[in-house]
C-alpha cells in the first residue's frame, strides 16, 4: 500500500503547474473579505468543484482561517461514489503541485480508536470506476496555501446515517478536547443545489445556508428535506455533502460552537464558463465560538 496519496485532479480540475495553482488560488485569497471578528473559527463550509467555478467562494473560508494560527485542518467530505458509510484516510501525507503535506498520523489513530466503526477503505478516497474522488482534494492546495505547515486528517462520509454520524462529531470533538495545543479548524466540503436553473437555485441555496446558520441539527436536517422536495426542474440534491456538514457542526457544538456567519455565495452559473439553465451551488460559511464563551471556559 502506498503511504503517500497522489493528487489526482492536478491540471483537470485545477492548475499543474505549481506557480499557476498557487497564483490562482492567491487570487481568490486576494478578492475575499476576512470577518471581522476575534471570535474563534472551529468550523467552516467550503465547495469542491473546480476552482473556475467554486474557488472565488472557497477563498472566503480560506481567507477567514488565516492568520489564526490553525495547525491542523480536519477535512470532512462526501464520499460521491458511497463506497463507504465513513472512511479515514489512513497515509502518511498528500502529494500535490505545491508538494506534500503531512497527515496528522497520531490524530488518525486516535479517532479510530475514538470511533471503532471509522474504518480506512482506499477506493473511497481514490474514487472508483475511473472517477478520482475530489471532495477532499480540492481541499489541499487551499490548505497548503492558506495554511502554510499545517497537517491535515482527511474523512469521507458516503451516507446520512444520524447515529453514525453522531459517533464521528461526538469522536472528532472528544479526540480535541484532549489536544487543547492543537489548533484545529474543520473543513466542511460540500457543494449545494445541483442542476436547477440559476434563479431556483439562488432561492434554494439561501435558504439552506439560513438553515445552517442556526447550528440546529434537526432543524437542518428538516428544511434540508423539504427543500429536496421542490418541484423544480433538474433538482437533483440540495447540500451533496450534507452528512460530511452534519458531522462537522456535531462536532464544532459539542467544542462551543455558538454562532455561524454566511461568508460568500454563488453558483456556476455566474461563471464565464457556466450556463444559467443548470447549475451548481458554492457556499462559504464560518462557524465560531464566541471570545465571551472561550473567557468563561475554566482553566484546567
Amino acid at each position: 500500500m502506498p503511504s503517500i496519496k497522489q493528487a489526482a485532479l492536478a491540471g483537470q480540475w485545477y492548475p499543474g503547474n505549481p506557480r499557476a495553482l498557487q497564483t490562482e488560488i492567491r487570487s481568490y485569497l486576494y478578492q475575499a473579505k476576512a470577518p471581522e471578528t476575534s471570535d474563534e473559527i472551529l468550523a467552516v463550509l467550503v465547495p469542491h468543484a473546480g476552482y473556475t467555478f467554486s474557488g472565488p467562494v472557497a477563498g472566503y473560508s480560506y481567507r477567514a482561517l488565516q492568520g489564526r494560527g490553525i495547525d491542523t485542518a480536519i477535512i470532512l467530505a462526501v464520499c460521491h461514489s458511497g463506497t463507504a458509510e465513513a472512511s479515514i484516510l489512513d497515509m502518511e501525507a498528500c502529494e500535490t503541485p505545491l508538494g506534500r503535506i503531512d497527515i496528522d498520523r497520531d490524530l488518525v489513530t486516535e479517532l479510530r480508536q475514538a470511533v471503532p466503526d471509522l474504518p480506512y477503505i482506499q477506493a473511497a478516497h481514490t474514487g472508483t470506476f475511473g472517477r478520482p474522488e475530489n471532495s477532499a482534494e480540492m481541499q489541499i492546495p487551499f490548505i497548503q496555501t492558506a495554511l502554510p505547515g499545517a497537517r491535515f486528517v482527511e474523512i469521507l462520509i458516503g451516507g446520512q446515517d444520524p447515529e453514525l454520524g453522531k459517533r464521528i462529531g461526538d469522536g472528532i470533538a472528544s479526540v480535541l478536547q484532549n489536544h487543547p495545543e492543537k489548533k484545529a479548524v474543520l473543513i466542511a466540503s460540500s457543494d449545494m443545489t445541483h442542476y436547477p436553473p440559476y434563479e431556483d437555485a439562488v432561492r434554494i441555496d439561501r435558504q439552506a445556508l439560513h438553515a445552517l446558520v442556526t447550528l440546529d441539527e434537526e432543524h437542518i436536517r428538516q428544511r434540508l428535506a423539504e427543500l429536496a422536495r421542490e418541484p423544480v426542474r433538474g433538482l437533483r440534491c440540495v447540500l451533496c455533502g450534507a452528512g460530511a456538514v452534519l458531522v462537522a457542526l456535531r462536532a464544532a457544538g459539542n467544542l462551543g460552537a455558538d454562532r455561524a456567519e454566511i461568508l460568500a455565495y454563488r453558483n456556476s452559473g455566474d461563471s464565464t464558463y457556466g450556463s444559467r439553465d443548470e447549475v451548481v451551488g458554492y457556499g462559504s460559511l464560518a462557524v465560531y465560538r464566541s471570545r465571551r464563551k472561550q473567557d468563561s471556559t475554566p482553566a484546567e
